[in-house]
């Protein structure tokens, strides 16, 4: 049976249209944005990752959480709680209490996507720890989660049911505990490639945007912090399911910014292929004819000197990864161009300055190509290198980074 209303006037007050509104949209976006990374990885790159593999669960997990607040939306989510029957509450504690679960859950997995990111991109030692320590971190603080949410209140029952005895312990404290890790795990996780990213040789506006790009993960952040706010509404109120909508649609936004701020960084290539005058021309537009046939000469192994395909061969098997095929790793390369860290990518790192020879600088352009040439790995001079680099071929390097950057 409903409580008797406290104000008669606040019987018509809904938010269930804007609960609506924000999961669809969030879902829709975030949805469209992980398949249009699966597509320019596996169809564009043919370079399909573990990092890859990862965000399609942390998406599922949104999803879930989508469903779980749209039951809490059928439920009395969005509108008073004086107006629930008590059945109805329970049932209402109940979608709650599974959102919260599978909401950290795809934190964690949405994180740890970030990190496998990094592992793929960026080569620097002193990241390369951070990045190991980090997917220990998040996967042992997935698992706690997992097995300790379930356990707020001992039985679980007493959680939705008021009628339970048990033992409970504080929300409000639980839920800032958990708000206190995701920030600070947002903090250094979106601060870890601007070291790296301030450091490579490319013209200001082009490392502007690949900062921009990688720590665009802020706005999650933002949304996390002000999530706070709303999580001790939520946690003072008699009014639960009216004040609760905020945290709800917070959390969600959390999740589904979160997700399409971590498949950003992918979409380049996919993006060039969609829209080439605004994001440059696809760099493997040509490498196809008419019929279908591969006409790279790089792949048919034409064209090119002793000296690039040994480059290829040798760095075949670098960094622990397996190529099936010599120029696979120049597969992987161009993404690097894609994202202009040229001098980042594993074949790049591996070259010194001495094997720069001028007449294999480039991959010989096929007949009638308009599509920009790509450096081979065997030319691209590894940071630090005490050889000298003559002047000319270091600034046709540059334009050509900028060209496919």
């Amino acid at each position: 049976m409903a409580e008797p209303s406290p104000d008669p006037a606040l019987d018509e007050e809904s938010r269930v249209g804007e609960i609506i509104v924000v999961l669809s949209v969030a879902s829709v976006l975030s949805t469209l944005v992980v398949l249009l990374r699966c597509y320019s990885r596996a169809v564009v790159l043919r370079n399909f990752g573990l990092d890859d593999t990862i965000i399609i669960p942390a998406q599922i997990l949104t999803i879930a959480t989508a469903v779980s607040i749209g039951l809490e939306v059928e439920w009395g989510l969005g509108r008073h709680s004086w107006l629930m029957p008590e059945e109805d509450k329970i049932t209402y504690m109940k979608s709650f209490y599974t959102s919260i679960i599978v909401y950290s859950v795809a934190v964690c997995i949405t994180k740890i996507s970030i990190l496998l990111q990094y592992r793929r991109l960026f080569f620097s030692t002193w990241l390369r720890y951070p990045i190991i320590f980090g997917l220990v971190f998040l996967t042992c603080w997935g698992v706690v989660q997992c097995f300790l949410l379930p356990l707020v209140c001992i039985p679980v029952a007493a959680f939705w049911d008021p009628s339970v005895e048990g033992f409970c312990l504080d929300n409000i404290t639980i839920w800032y505990v958990l708000a206190g890790i995701n920030i600070a795990t947002d903090l250094t996780l979106y601060s870890m490639p601007i070291p790296v990213i301030s450091t490579l040789s490319l013209p200001k506006r082009q490392k502007a945007l690949l900062l921009i790009v990688f720590t665009i993960g802020i706005f999650p952040c933002a949304v996390s912090i002000y999530r706070i706010k709303t999580l001790r509404e939520a946690a003072e109120t008699t009014d639960m399911t009216w004040h609760n909508v905020n945290a709800a649609i917070f959390s969600f936004l959390e999740l589904s910014v979160g997700v399409i701020t971590v498949c950003l960084p992918t979409l380049r290539p996919v993006l060039r292929r969609v829209c080439p005058r605004i994001f440059g021309p696809d760099l493997r537009s040509d490498t196809k004819g008419q019929s279908g046939n591969d006409r790279n000469p790089l792949r048919r192994g034409e064209g090119t000197s002793s000296a690039v395909k040994g480059a290829l061969r040798r760095s075949d098997s670098t960094d622990g990864l397996h190529f099936e095929h010599p120029t696979s790793r120049l597969e992987h390369d161009i993404e690097f161009a894609d994202l202009g860290i040229w001098e980042h990518s594993p074949s790049a790192r591996r070259y010194s300055a001495k094997e720069w020879q001028p007449e294999n600088t480039m991959v010989p352009p096929m007949d009638g190509a308009a599509t920009p040439r790509i450096p081979t790995p065997a030319v691209l001079a590894r940071r630090g290198s005490r050889a000298p680099v003559e002047e000319d071929w270091g600034n046709e390097v540059e334009r050509e980074i900028g060209a496919v950057g």
